[in-house]
């Protein structure tokens, strides 16, 4: 979609300009999750200037025990490689997870994403991408889930943080032949 027919079609969606909102804050009930931290917020605070979750529907991919979109805040459902009772069971044997504040997940797409609605506003996926050996083919795959004009956020890890610190990066010339 082109630039233009996006700035039409963000108003249907969005119900308002998404670059003059202010971000929503709902009410939490819940004991705060640790993680939801100084680094953690601003990640939320810009998440938020694009998206109302209590106007639209969205979906996280990969949540672990720190989605973007609580279960409170508004329509998200939840899909990860793993059931909920997994990811639990992972979330308290990783050091700094904690499997209370794992959500329930909504769609398992360990054998693919058929069961998944094809409707969404948004979707959201962090730290998933450097997961998937066929990104561009993922891409799309996701791409067919989220209405016309709608938004696909992703959020990569700092590399200098993880295990791949000395791994060779991927080229764009390699992930293309790769499609």
């Amino acid at each position: 979609m082109n630039f233009p027919a996006f700035r039409g079609s963000h108003k249907r969606i969005f119900g308002r300009a998404w670059w003059k909102r202010s971000p929503v804050s709902l009410p939490d009930t819940r004991s705060k999750n640790p993680r939801r931290n100084a680094e953690f917020e601003p990640r939320k605070k810009h998440f938020m200037k694009y998206i109302d979750p209590a106007r639209t529907r969205g979906l996280e991919i990969g949540p672990l025990d720190l989605p973007m979109i609580e279960p409170q805040e508004g329509h998200c459902e939840f899909a990860d490689y793993h059931s909920t009772d997994k990811l639990k069971h992972m979330a308290a044997e990783l050091s700094g997870t904690n499997p209370d504040f794992v959500p329930d997940i909504d769609y398992v797409i360990a054998q693919g994403y058929d069961a998944v609605p094809r409707d969404y506003d948004w979707i959201a996926a962090a730290n998933i991408l450097e997961h998937v050996a066929d990104v561009i083919g993922w891409l799309r795959t996701v791409g067919e889930h989220v209405k016309p004009g709608g938004l696909l956020f992703l959020a990569f890890p700092d590399r200098k943080y993880t295990f791949d610190t000395h791994r060779h990066l991927t080229t764009f010339t390699e992930l293309v032949s790769w499609a």
